[in-house]
């Protein structure tokens, strides 16, 4: 293997060269005067000084960098020139392992998402096949709980109906793969696409084996830079709390109720509130989505 300090020995300098330049110094240092001396040899400490602390830099950057694209909690690691993400995690013989393409989606961006299944055990496991793949993609706004649009025209929706036939062996280091591709925008009443909100999102990932198995996985994105031309959750909620049925529906419950999971559709965001004393006890107010107006409260 050849050395990237390549020394060769054709080139040495004659020994009478070598003896001369030796003489030199030598001859050079004591005929000059001390103080000429040390100044000499103070300024060549000083050299070697920066020398050294330049190529302490160099090594510091190189570490900094290794550091900065390599595993993150031993199961995450960060692709630095794509800004893609690896991700993986195992459980009960399961191996679940995903790229996501990027942690920050903005217009006219994709979302790509890829994902592997593989069964690490000794076993043959089952799942259902009815369904097609069984790895369930979705990503998701825990706050105001609406999923990003998957590019498909319509929901493809499969009747969950158990039929031994269409369970399929999974077996030994097989491999289950799935991609899919979102965008940052949202799908209301099932046929407008619109952008969807700004702020966090969760990639979610899912299987369960006949056997019980079950592995699930998130990972947290952000959607920004979009222009979302509804009207804001928050606002929404705010303005179903200073409704006066609302406000006399929670002075009936001594303020001890819990906000639900909203819905946008129909032209509405439906905000329901549930009592903390009864769970028969709630409240659903239709707040348009486009005006602001309270369409309807409904007690349940």
């Amino acid at each position: 293997m050849t050395s990237l300090y390549h020394f060769n020995h054709n080139k040495r300098k004659p020994y009478s060269e070598k003896k001369s330049r030796s003489f030199f110094v030598t001859f050079f240092l004591t005929s000059t005067s001390p103080s000429m001396t040390m100044y000499l040899i103070e300024k060549g400490r000083f050299r070697l000084r920066k020398i050294a602390y330049v190529l302490f830099c160099i090594i510091g950057l190189i570490g900094c960098s290794k550091d900065a694209s390599g595993p993150i909690n031993g199961n995450v690691s960060r692709k630095v020139e794509s800004q893609s993400v690896i991700y993986e995690t195992d459980n009960n013989g399961l191996l679940l392992k995903t790229e996501i393409s990027t942690s920050a989606l903005e217009p006219n961006k994709e979302l790509i998402v890829k994902a592997t299944i593989e069964n690490i055990s000794d076993k043959t496991l089952h799942y259902n096949g009815r369904c097609g793949n069984p790895i369930g993609i979705s990503v998701f706004s825990s706050t105001e709980y609406l999923h990003l649009w998957s590019g498909e025209d319509i929901d493809i929706v499969c009747n969950d109906i158990y039929d031994p036939d269409d369970i399929v062996s999974l077996e030994p280091n097989e491999i289950l793969s799935k991609e899919a591709t979102y965008h940052p925008n949202i799908r209301i009443d099932q046929r407008n696409i619109i952008e969807a909100p700004e702020g966090d999102y969760n990639v979610i990932f899912s299987f369960m084996t006949e056997e019980k198995i079950q592995l699930d996985a998130t990972y947290p994105i952000k959607v920004k830079n979009t222009d979302f031309p509804l009207l804001p959750l928050e606002e929404a909620i705010s303005i179903a709390k200073k409704d006066p049925r609302v406000m006399k529906w929670m002075e009936t419950i001594d303020q001890q109720y819990v906000r639900g999971k909203p819905i946008l559709s129909e032209g509405n965001w439906h905000i329901p509130f549930k009592s903390q004393k009864s769970q028969y006890d709630r409240i659903i107010i239709a707040i348009d989505y486009q005006t602001g107006e309270v369409q309807d409260v409904n007690e349940v």
